[in-house]
């Protein structure tokens, strides 16, 4: 571990910070800086190497007020072999960029991306689950731009049926969607696909509370 775990609070501010997102490199720089154990110097290296290039591709075409380029870039080095924390960032950037598009732009470049990597689940969920949190924070989402989630997430299903974490984002996409019947069946094979891999043989306890936030839902609706 580069950095012990009482300062990802302090890192995860500032992951989000303006002047970090248009340079990553500063967050290795923080990174190190928190540390109380030796660096690993070959590790941090590349990390910065990904971090320039991501630097590169924010920086292109931050300042020329077309989206298009911007959103190109973003996404060529979102499909590459980058640091998580990097791609945290560009997920973050793409987002932000991507709400910016009016009509059916949103969703188009949402199951665009989701297509180039329809064989890599871990990158379509994470950028997917992004959008989630940013409802959970009280922000709304179009309708078409859910659906093209939606779409998004079950490509992503395809390449691993038995990804929990995917599973798990597609039933909070329908709770979005208003379809609550389809959100429970997902968070039910979510918990038991957990529980099946558990080394004690018990459920996730976030999948767990989420699914019984779902039935409480469901039965207030039919009440």
């Amino acid at each position: 571990m580069l950095w012990p775990n009482k300062s990802l609070t302090e890192l995860d501010t500032l992951s989000n910070s303006p002047s970090t997102i248009l340079n990553p490199s500063k967050l290795v720089s923080q990174k190190q800086h928190f540390a109380n154990e030796p660096i690993n110097q070959e590790l941090t290296q590349r990390e910065l190497l990904a971090q320039q290039k991501g630097h590169r591709a924010l920086s292109d075409s931050i300042t020329d007020g077309n989206l298009e380029p911007k959103l190109i870039s973003i996404r060529k080095h979102i499909e590459k072999d980058i640091s998580p924390e990097l791609r945290k960032l560009l997920y973050v950037q793409y987002i932000e960029t991507v709400l910016q598009l009016a009509g059916d732009e949103p969703a188009v470049h949402i199951r665009s991306l989701a297509k180039n990597n329809k064989d890599n689940c871990s990158v379509i969920n994470e950028l997917v689950w992004e959008f989630v949190t940013r409802t959970e924070k009280g922000e709304t989402l179009r309708p078409k731009i859910v659906e093209a989630l939606v779409d998004a997430i079950n490509l992503a299903l395809q390449a691993d049926p038995m990804s929990t974490t995917a599973l798990d984002t597609k039933a909070h996409l329908c709770e979005l969607a208003g379809d609550l019947d389809t959100a429970i069946e997902t968070a039910k094979r979510a918990v038991d696909l957990s529980q099946e891999s558990s080394p004690d043989k018990l459920p996730k306890p976030a999948y767990v509370q989420y699914l019984k936030k779902l039935q409480v839902s469901i039965s207030t609706e039919t009440d």
